[in-house]
């Protein structure tokens, strides 16, 4: 049986990198589904059409919701991560 955990940037901040000292923001067993809830590239800044992107204001890169603790991998294990949907939360402009 699995079990859904759920871990939003809205709950715990958004990063721009992942560093060993960070603590783990979730801990998943082998077979346990998870979903994610992420900002998009621009840290939200592109919304509709006219939306223009702030350099100032957001890092350079993407952010990240991490790291993830997989309970049972060591060092060198190999994980398979299947995802099973990418859906957007709100609407984007199209880049055309």
């Amino acid at each position: 049986m699995t079990f859904l955990k759920r871990v939003s940037f809205k709950d715990i901040g958004l990063r721009y990198g992942l560093s060993l000292q960070d603590e783990p923001v979730v801990y998943v067993k082998p077979g346990e589904t998870l979903e994610l809830e992420v900002e998009d590239a621009f840290s939200g800044q592109i919304r509709k059409k006219g939306d223009r992107r702030d350099r100032v204001k957001a890092p350079r890169g993407n952010p990240v919701v991490g790291p993830i603790y997989v309970e049972g991998a060591e060092k060198g294990s190999a994980l398979s991560v299947f995802v099973e949907e990418i859906k957007p939360l709100m609407g984007r402009a199209s880049h055309t």
